[in-house]
């Protein structure tokens, strides 16, 4: 009992000390930057000591440092150490300053800049040394009194100490230790999501069986909630010997529970480093065993491959003898993973949230660990670490992806975190799943400078990979550089007729498209790629001829290689170009086909537009049949007006009739708005009575009918101004000799 006791306090303590800040680094032309991901409602200081700079949190967290200055040049930053738990500390290479921001709720980032601090920077403030840890008693040994011998005729004191026995206690207890760090390291060692504390053996394991294998290795593994009346009411973890464990994983399996970690102990199925002498001697185990042994030998050669990352070799092995297992189904299945193909779905099935190895190569299935809660994503990782070299760097990528498809962009970093030490250069996968996260924890920015490293110094850049960069410099606004546009070029040629071809023809048009270029745009729609990957990129081109390029390219285009295969959308927009440059023949052509949805909504109005300005009344007023709106009232108002039928275009207008509509039909309540002056006058100066002058004096009559004509001139004049395709005998209430 006390070495459970113990064990779990271990654990505890363990799980504690597991949590750690990944922190990323990346170079830029005037600071350098460092990224830390820290739990969320992480409180942190940043401060001056008397040596540079110190970062404070609220916790003891330990700093993942490992790989910073693989990218970071150590012109700003001299060196980054972790003085204690939570504490970070910064020595800076230059006359330089730092400030720091929160990214995101859970992305701190520090920048390191040329130059002084501004005034008043509060990252210049002094920071108060640590305070020293508080003093933890020593640990006192149990001291028992010494008795003298007895006489060697009696039985010895069992409570007498002795040397000898303190040196097995601490051997027992260092045996122990190590025990326990074998499991975790294996995936034998898997804590409850809820609390570790130690529950019974179950009952039906037989104490016998229990003790007929004393020195069996034993695993510690959740038990089911039936194994023990006191495992619902306190789960938690427990002992069980290589017999228990086979026992319950049989019960597993009939009830569709996780699959056990046996059947994905990667790590140990090869006994040393050596991969010519670990497969040859599996080999040639083969060629040498009898047929009831052969199948054994099969699958152990399966092992080795897989184990060093070779997952086709795997695959071709358990052809050898087609035999069939459920434990070669799990084979079979994740030497496909290795490989990056699917696997078998149903082998897998259901094991997404389990607890344990299995819970990695679900995730690795699925492509994602959405389905996976808190124990089982901690599983996942840690299975990850417990990997082979090779195959962890292998897998490193695609479960990173998994993790960053879910939103755990700081689990995917250090997946990748865990890598560095493998290998010198990083495959170009794992440098592409990199520029992912730092696309979601830095920025476009930073994701584009690390993919356009790539593209200018490593050979080994994908078309993929290319096409994602272009994509990303396209999205930010700007076209990529001309040596990215001729890399696509020349890697286009190598993969034609392949669909990476075309996506970077793709993304070739689109750079084309933004930096204006749309002879090289139209010329590269026109190659032999095939049409039907380009009917929305021609689209496209067409769109952003029309509202950027200038009338006479638009019209050549329009009227010749650009003119067909156009999606609705774009010969609406097309169109209605075409219209405000007078070219309503050849607009009402792009507008006659029918579509559907809000492309045939707009193509109505602007149908109508354009018979209106071919002078076709009935056709514009038949493409507005039913509707019912401002835009539709406008149109067939002007519809009326155009034939001088005023009263029927005011009539049509409905309540947003204007001044000027309102007098050319005649109706003056309408007209005398008191928002048009000019209509607002003519109106009143209608409506008036003219001066009785019978009682004035001759000159002063004569005056009068001068100054009034003078006026009746000046307002004859503005309405003929306000109405210059009216002649003055159509003004209603004017001749042309007043």
């Amino acid at each position: 009992m006390i070495r459970l006791l113990v064990l779990s306090f271990w654990l505890m303590g363990s799980v504690a000390a597991a949590q750690t800040v990944p922190v990323r680094s990346g170079e830029h032309a005037t600071f350098s930057r460092l990224v830390l991901t820290l739990p969320p409602a992480t409180d942190w200081r940043l401060g001056r000591d008397d040596q540079g700079y110190v970062l404070e949190l609220d916790r003891p967290l330990d700093f993942a440092l490992d790989g910073v200055f693989d990218r970071l040049p150590e012109a700003r930053i001299a060196s980054l150490t972790q003085a204690v738990p939570g504490r970070l500390l910064l020595r800076r290479a230059c006359d330089c300053h730092v400030a720091a921001f929160l990214w995101q709720d859970d992305r701190l980032v520090i920048d390191v800049t040329m130059g002084p601090a501004p005034a008043g920077s509060p990252f210049e403030q002094w920071l108060d040394p640590p305070a020293p840890p508080a003093a933890v008693p020593a640990v006192l040994p149990v001291v028992t009194t010494r008795v003298r011998p007895l006489p060697t005729v009696m039985m010895p004191d069992p409570f007498a100490a002795s040397d000898d026995q303190d040196d097995r206690l601490a051997q027992a207890g260092q045996a122990l230790r190590e025990s326990v760090a074998m499991a975790a390291t294996q995936g034998l060692l898997i804590p409850s999501p809820r609390e570790i504390s130690v529950v019974p053996l179950p009952a039906t394991v037989a104490a016998a069986e229990r003790t007929s294998l004393p020195d069996s290795p034993a695993m510690i593994r959740p038990l089911p909630a039936e194994a023990s009346p006191l495992a619902a009411a306190q789960p938690g973890i427990a002992l069980l010997t290589a017999p228990d464990r086979a026992r319950l994983d049989q019960a597993d399996r009939a009830e569709g529970h996780c699959l056990s970690d046996n059947q994905f102990d990667v790590a140990n199925w090869v006994g040393g480093p050596d991969f010519a002498a670990e497969v040859g001697r599996r080999r040639a185990a083969i060629l040498s065993a009898e047929n009831d042994l052969l199948g054994a030998a099969v699958e152990e050669l399966a092992r080795a491959y897989l184990h060093f990352g070779f997952g086709l070799e795997a695959e071709q092995a358990l052809d050898m003898d087609n035999l069939g297992s459920s434990d070669r189904r799990v084979l079979r299945a994740l030497a496909r993973l290795a490989d990056g193909h699917e696997p078998d779905p149903d082998v897998l099935a259901g094991q997404a949230n389990c607890t344990g190895a299995v819970a990695l190569w679900a995730a690795l299935a699925n492509g994602s660990v959405a389905g996976a809660g808190t124990p089982a994503r901690i599983s996942i990782e840690a299975a990850h670490r417990a990997l082979p070299p090779q195959l962890r760097l292998h897998l490193a990528a695609p479960l990173a992806a998994a993790f960053l498809a879910a939103g755990d962009s700081g689990t995917a970093d250090a997946i990748l975190s865990a890598t560095a030490a493998v290998a010198d250069t990083p495959p170009l996968a794992v440098e592409m799943t990199g520029a992912e996260i730092q696309l979601v924890t830095e920025g476009p920015e930073v994701a584009i400078a690390t993919l356009g490293g790539l593209a200018a110094h490593d050979d080994r850049l994908t078309a993929e990979g290319l096409v994602r960069l272009m994509d990303l410099t396209i999205g930010e606004g700007r076209a990529p550089d001309t040596d990215v546009l001729a890399l696509s070029e020349a890697m286009r040629f190598e993969a034609r007729g392949t669909p990476a071809a075309e996506a970077l023809l793709a993304a070739e048009i689109r750079a084309n498209i933004l930096a204006a270029d749309f002879d090289r745009a139209i010329g590269l729609l026109d190659s032999d790629m095939g049409e039907r990957v380009y009917a929305g990129l021609r689209a496209e081109v067409a769109i952003a001829m029309a509202t950027s390029a200038t009338p006479a390219r638009f019209v050549d285009a329009v009227f010749g290689p650009l003119a067909d295969d156009l999606t609705p959308e774009a010969e609406n927009i097309v169109a209605a170009r075409l219209l405000s440059l007078g070219f309503a023949e050849r607009a009402l052509a792009l507008l006659t086909p029918a579509t559907e949805g809000a492309a045939m909504a707009e193509r109505r109005y602007l149908r109508a537009e354009a018979a209106l300005a071919l002078g076709r009344v009935l056709q514009a007023e038949a493409a507005l049949t039913g509707l019912d709106d401002p835009r539709a009232d406008r149109l067939r108002a002007a519809a009326r007006t155009t034939v001088g039928d005023h009263a029927g275009a005011l009539a049509a207008a409905g309540p947003q009739t204007d001044a000027g509509l309102a007098w050319r039909a005649g109706d003056w309540s309408a007209a005398d708005l008191g928002v048009d002056p000019v209509m607002a006058g003519a109106a009143a100066a209608r409506q008036e009575l003219p001066p009785a002058l019978g009682s004035a004096p001759p000159l002063a009559a004569r005056s009068a009918l001068l100054s009034e004509a003078a006026a009746t001139r000046a307002l004859a004049q503005d309405l003929l101004s306000r109405f210059a395709d009216t002649s003055p005998a159509e003004v209603p209430g004017l001749t042309a000799n007043e």
